[in-house]
């Protein structure tokens, strides 16, 4: 009954259409996502005017019990003919069986679009990166004023960054200079933020084995162990909460000193289409349109909070008056973005836990990194 009830979530559905339409009836395209369907409207418009046989019809999907409905829909055989998923609905569907093979569809847009790891298994591509997310830098510069740190600029290392926490630290009265999220994935995505800082990384560029164990991993856990003194170990919302009531230096991983990029981790969402959906054609489409540069740019534009999958958008019109969105942007040129393997969630809960390990000194960061590379080799985790 949960479930019934679930798909009974579909909130705000919209017919939007316009424009000519043809003598018969036209072709009726549904598309669930999770926008209000007001900022989707002017794509949706503009498309059915350029094919006026189509008619598309838009729903938001509910906030909670989203991937339930979508799993009931595509198996009793009543799923939207386009969808937009998170990285985790993408990876737990591509393992079901329930999305479509986009491979042939997409293949020549590989080349301008970044983000494919959300939505590609081995050669396999199942969807279209759409809008794009990541972490940047945020500091609070009287927290770093009062502290006698320079809070004119951001830390650029990872020494200005130690030393700015620690002395933001020692401020006291319930002040802390860096917060670390302690809920699960988000240990593993701080240490991974650091360690593709200096060249580390999970697995190999192949994604046939892994290569947690190396000098380079262990240096990162060292660091984002040093850093247990001056930080708050909390939840995402405490941690926000705690920056907006300015207690805490809320400071994203920097490169280190002599090498290294400002890595951070990369999200988002892709739109696909299941395999029992009735318009697969019209769907990769109408996804493919909504993909376009100008599309995208055009919504995240307006939602604020997302970015478009293309590289070059920086020095857009939208974006020219908006410094903290072309920092996100160029922000995203760095980052990685988790690849879909059978066995992640696994893998990447071994790293989780281990790192807990270590910044609670009970393990090394040394024999961390080991224990880490010996567990994820049994689990077979590699496309």
């Amino acid at each position: 009954m949960n479930r019934l009830r679930a798909l009974g979530g579909i909130v705000l559905v919209l017919a939007l259409s316009c424009g000519r339409r043809t003598a018969s009836r036209p072709v009726e395209v549904t598309f669930w996502q999770t926008w209000p369907v007001e900022a989707i409207a002017p794509l949706v418009k503009r498309y059915e005017a350029e094919y006026p046989g189509v008619h598309v019809v838009v729903s938001r999907l509910p906030a909670e019990g989203a991937t339930d409905t979508l799993e009931l829909a595509a198996q009793s055989g009543r799923p939207p003919d386009l969808v937009e998923l998170s990285p985790a609905q993408t990876a737990e569907f591509i393992d079901e069986g329930l999305l479509s093979d986009w491979s042939a569809g997409v293949a020549d847009l590989k080349p301008d679009v970044r983000g494919w790891e959300l939505c590609s298994l081995g050669d396999a591509i199942y969807g279209l990166p759409w809008l794009l997310r990541t972490r940047v830098l945020l500091y609070n510069r009287e927290l770093l004023a009062r502290a006698r740190v320079d809070s004119s600029r951001a830390p650029s290392t990872w020494d200005e960054l130690k030393t700015a926490a620690a002395h933001v630290q020692k401020l006291g009265a319930g002040v802390h200079g860096i917060g670390l999220p302690d809920s699960p994935h988000e240990r593993y995505a701080s240490f991974m933020t650091f360690a593709w800082g200096i060249g580390g990384d999970l697995l190999s560029a192949r994604l046939d084995s892994c290569r947690i164990d190396s000098p380079e991993n262990a240096a990162a856990l060292a660091f984002l162990v040093s850093l247990e003194p001056a930080s708050l170990f909390a939840g995402s919302d405490s941690i926000a909460r705690e920056f907006e009531r300015g207690r805490l230096g809320l400071l994203v991983p920097q490169a280190a000193t002599d090498r290294g990029e400002r890595a951070t981790l990369g999200s988002g969402s892709v739109l696909a289409s299941f395999t029992r959906s009735r318009r697969k054609e019209d769907a990769l489409r109408f996804a493919r349109y909504l993909g376009e540069r100008q599309n995208t740019l055009a919504l995240a534009a307006a939602l604020e909070t997302v970015f478009p999958p293309y590289p070059d958008v920086a020095e857009a019109p939208e974006y020219r008056a908006r410094p903290e969105a072309q920092l996100c942007i160029r922000q995203l040129q760095t980052a990685h973005f988790e690849p879909l393997l059978r066995g992640r969630d696994a893998m990447l809960a071994v790293v989780d836990s281990l790192v807990g390990e270590a910044l609670a000194h009970r393990l090394t960061p040394r024999a961390t990194v080991g224990l880490a590379d010996s567990l994820i080799r049994k689990l077979g985790v590699t496309r």
